[in-house]
């Protein structure tokens, strides 16, 4: 459980001021028993008129304590804690905002139409100010407002209107739901019978509207992704199941049940990854829902229904996040700049900073939180998506943990399966002109569905601007830009192996897309343990990932994958290995290189290397230069492909080209982001990309590209990369950085003989050994000994340009 450390007089002085009335119920209760005597016959005949509800799932492994009451969010243990939050300096907004909200009379009688979302009644600061009106009741022992709380609420469910086609109304259905059960729980020693038989009533009267539970009681189990498991299940539903378990069991059984043993083992099993998949746009909600869920558990009785691997999930974001405040897109995404400037944005998983920083005590993830927040100055009054009301900031976060800058994080971060992903960077610096660069890769060895991509294999880059560009953008589900274009390989930095007989196949929502080349759909959404882990959705195997020497400010950062399985049996073999080296150049801070060796079952099928820009492509030979230039960005990306050996660089794009599949533009056409939407005046629409292809036919095919990023407004001559071959090794240096391969897919483990170009002093990489000892010896005798680990197969040495002998020790 959660240390409670001792606070100084001066804090506890503070929160005494807010009229701390005391936590002895047993004040107030009398009073609100004699209120409720003459309601309880009325009350208990309308408990009795609901149906019991069946533990469908299996009986939950944990329960509430019975006649404990808070229980929902945080227990009377919690309330010191929650005091010297209010009474320290990090509380200190969410404190003025919090006096602010109690200031105003607010009765909960909700108007007769639609005027705040305009598809429901419910005004997000009419539910902030109830949910305030509850905390100062049970915090601060202050009966009227407890009472006022109540009313309040009461109101609000019996008016509470919504236009039943609306879209996602059911985040609105459950807000009502989630405010029932703060004040059920919190506000409990002044509720009548029939303030509880009602808030219930009316909240099982919602929950059998909402589509994709299967009604109520809930007959479906939709354990990946999906509005079906939002917040109406994992916060509200359960909210109220814990709030009310002492009249109710049954809802708790039920919803419990649910969570406990038809969501989490799904869960558990991504969660290894410490990802998540639903994209840059559906990742901050869909991962706060885990969290509800988590935390609710968590904060009743200590139980922790998910893995410890979870807390690993902001991490992405944290490093994600570009010097320009922005983040690679991934997965849907429509948080664009559709003006033509530098753009803004705001982080959307703040509340996963402040809930994992307070539960696993994370002081990096406290101090993202702080940094992004201005200084713990950012609340969202939106009540399933970002909630950070006042009270919620009060009852999260945890004043002891103190706030870590992530410039103490190591510089690359490591992502293993069921996903295999890498991001690496120079520097945590801020600012457009931050000479940062940031490499996002990607094996994708699980497709997650909804929401998510046929990315396995991409990266991306970042250096004063966004280079190697993710294109597509969600303009809405099922689109012809998204099922055609967005979700398909093609708009990312992948690879396509065309098949023109190949038959494509629709995935149960998203409809059937044009052929081009890309991974394979796996016929129908993803709903279980079983679909996800399944065939269908296995997209790669994961070979090797690893970073090193230095654990803080790697030398090297790499990852390999076999994407064969993304692929229909049109390829056997599709091996992507992607390494980042930092330079310590100031303006030419890293290298990136990209080997494939694809093998198709007919050399006919065409092989398509893909290089996506937000600016025109400028190609000369076997260089590919793309400039970012624009609105205050000065980046550039040099390419050079050294294999296929006099390749075909076409590039596709421009007006009415940005999305090209086959023999039509694609382009953004529906959703609210993009009705009028012009993408001449989009920061972020892309351009189009580059395919670079063999020039003549063949089963296998080997891909060597050599990238390195620099100022745009840099004239020197291109840095050249040299090929590096021999039998066994495929590989280049550039700069004083070598990178060498084993060709195939297997691990080697015999000797090789390889000659380092050029003069001076260079540092190497070598790919794809075995793992154990291994003897570098340079042509001067001079013998160094190097470890391959079993999860990389690599390993780095230095010495000076020239012929080298590697072999395994005896």
């Amino acid at each position: 459980m959660k240390k409670q450390k001792m606070m100084t007089t001066g804090f506890l002085t503070a929160a005494l001021m807010l009229s701390f009335a005391g936590t002895c119920f047993a004040d107030t209760a009398p009073a609100a028993e004699t209120q409720a005597a003459g309601q309880e016959e009325a009350g208990a005949q309308a408990a009795t008129e609901r149906k019991t509800l069946p533990a469908s799932f299996g009986m939950p492994y944990s329960f509430p304590t019975k006649g404990q009451h808070p229980r929902v969010m945080f227990t009377e243990k919690d309330i010191p804690a929650i005091r010297a939050n209010m009474a320290s300096e990090e509380g200190a907004y969410a404190m003025e905002e919090l006096k602010k909200l109690l200031a105003q009379d607010v009765d909960g009688m909700l108007p007769d139409d639609y005027v705040y979302s305009g598809k429901s009644n419910l005004d997000y600061n009419t539910f902030a100010v109830i949910e305030a009106y509850a905390f100062d009741y049970v915090i601060n022992g202050n009966v009227e407002n407890g009472k006022r709380a109540i009313e309040a609420t009461r109101n609000v469910v019996t008016r509470f209107k919504y236009k039943p086609n609306a879209g996602d109304i059911v985040r609105e259905k459950g807000a009502t739901i989630y405010l029932s059960a703060m004040v059920y729980d919190w506000c409990y020693p002044l509720m009548s019978q029939e303030d509880k038989s009602l808030f219930v009533a009316k909240a099982e009267e919602l929950a059998a509207t909402i589509t994709g539970m299967g009604g109520w009681p809930i007959t479906a189990v939709y354990s990946v992704n999906g509005h079906n498991e939002e917040t109406h299940i994992k916060r509200d539903l359960l909210a109220l199941s814990i709030a009310c378990y002492d009249e109710y069991p049954d809802i708790y059984n039920h919803v419990g049940g649910y969570v406990m043993n038809g969501l989490a083992p799904t869960k558990n099993w991504w969660y290894r990854s410490g990802t998540y998949h639903q994209g840059l746009g559906y990742n901050p909600l869909r991962f706060a829902c885990d969290l509800s869920s988590y935390f609710l558990f968590y904060r009743m009785n200590g139980t922790k229904i998910f893995s410890d691997d979870m807390a690993k999930v902001p991490y992405m974001e944290v490093y994600n996040q570009r010097p320009d405040g922005r983040s690679f897109p991934e997965g849907d995404t429509n948080g664009d700049s559709l003006v033509d400037k530098i753009p803004t944005w705001t982080r959307g998983d703040m509340p996963h900073l402040l809930y994992v920083s307070s539960l696993w005590d994370d002081g990096y993830l406290k101090g993202e939180f702080q940094r992004c927040s201005k200084n713990f100055k950012w609340l969202s009054y939106k009540s399933f998506h970002p909630l950070i009301t006042p009270a919620n900031f009060l009852i999260v976060n945890d004043p002891y943990v103190e706030p870590k800058s992530r410039t103490e994080l190591p510089l690359t971060r490591l992502y293993g399966s069921p996903v295999g992903m890498m991001l690496a960077r120079t520097g945590f610096n801020e600012g457009v002109e931050q000479p940062d660069m940031l490499v996002w890769a990607k094996i994708g060895e699980t497709y997650a569905g909804n929401h998510a991509h046929l990315d396995s294999g991409s990266f991306q880059i970042y250096y004063k601007g966004q280079l190697a560009w993710d294109n597509g953008r969600y303009d809405a589900f099922g689109s012809q830009h998204d099922a055609n274009y967005a979700k398909e390989t093609i708009a990312h930095n992948s690879l396509l192996i065309y098949d023109p007989n190949e038959e494509m196949i629709s995935e149960t929502t998203i409809p059937e897309p044009r052929n081009s080349g890309g991974q394979r759909r796996p016929g129908k959404a993803a709903l279980s343990l079983e679909d996800l882990s399944g065939e269908d959705n296995h997209k790669a195997d994961l070979l090797a990932m690893e970073y090193g020497e230095d654990p803080m400010k790697p030398e090297y950062s790499y990852i390999s994958g076999d994407l064969a399985p993304g692929y229909s049996d049109k390829v056997s073999e599709v091996r992507r290995s992607m390494l980042f080296m930092p330079t310590g150049i100031e303006n030419k801070p890293g290298i990136f290189v990209v080997m494939d060796k694809v093998t198709a079952k007919d050399p006919a099928f065409k092989k398509s290397f893909l290089l996506h820009s937000l600016q025109a492509p400028e190609v000369k030979d076997n260089v590919t230069v793309i400039k970012r230039d624009q609105i205050g960005y000065n980046g550039k990306l040099i390419n050079q492909t050294l294999y296929p050996k006099n390749p075909e660089i076409t590039t596709i794009g421009g007006p009415e080209r940005q999305n090209w599949v086959v023999d039509r533009n694609y382009a953004p056409q529906g959703g609210k982001y993009y009705t009028g939407y012009d993408p001449a005046k989009s920061s972020e629409h892309g351009w189009g990309r580059v395919e670079i292809s063999p020039s003549t036919p063949a089963k296998t095919d080997y891909f060597l590209n050599v990238m390195y990023a620099t100022d745009a407004d840099n004239l020197e001559p291109v840095d050249e990369a040299e090929l590096i071959e021999t039998d066994v090794l495929l590989g280049a240096r550039i700069l004083d950085k070598a990178t060498l391969f084993v060709k195939d897919k297997e691990r080697y483990s015999g000797e090789m003989t390889v000659t380092i170009p050029g003069e001076g002093q260079i540092a190497a990489t070598l790919a794809g050994i075995t793992a154990g000892e291994w003897t570098i010896t340079d042509e001067n005798g001079n013998v160094q000994t190097k470890t391959a680990k079993e999860e990389g197969g690599i390993i780095y040495f230095t010495g000076q340009a020239g012929t080298y002998h590697i072999q395994m020790k005896k």
